[in-house]
């Protein structure tokens, strides 16, 4: 199994965006779980998380989704939810142009 890079999932969601302007967060996580077994320190498992955010503006309207995916079907997904929510969206009353 081939895990995707964060670079790679950037890409698919900005290839994959319906919205006139699109804005995508990667964040990947690893952490290890620490514990003292007889004077000792030892892990107790490592974890690994890839945390994804979709800012998505179409017109005056804007939306946002974030959740945790690892393939870029999962940030299909993402984008797909923040695409919509943009076109239902209504502007917003401190709206700003986003800076190109």
């Amino acid at each position: 199994m081939t895990t995707a890079t964060p670079q790679s999932l950037v890409e698919h969601a900005l290839s994959t965006t319906t919205s006139e302007r699109c804005v995508v967060i990667v964040q990947d996580t690893t952490s290890a779980n620490l514990r003292w077994a007889n004077n000792t320190l030892t892990t107790n498992g490592v974890m690994h998380g890839v945390g994804v955010t979709v800012i998505a503006f179409h017109g005056a309207g804007n939306a946002s989704v974030s959740g945790t995916a690892a393939s870029p079907e999962q940030v299909t997904a993402l984008v797909e939810q923040a695409d919509a929510g943009a076109r239902s969206a209504q502007e917003a009353e401190d709206r700003a142009d986003l800076i190109t």
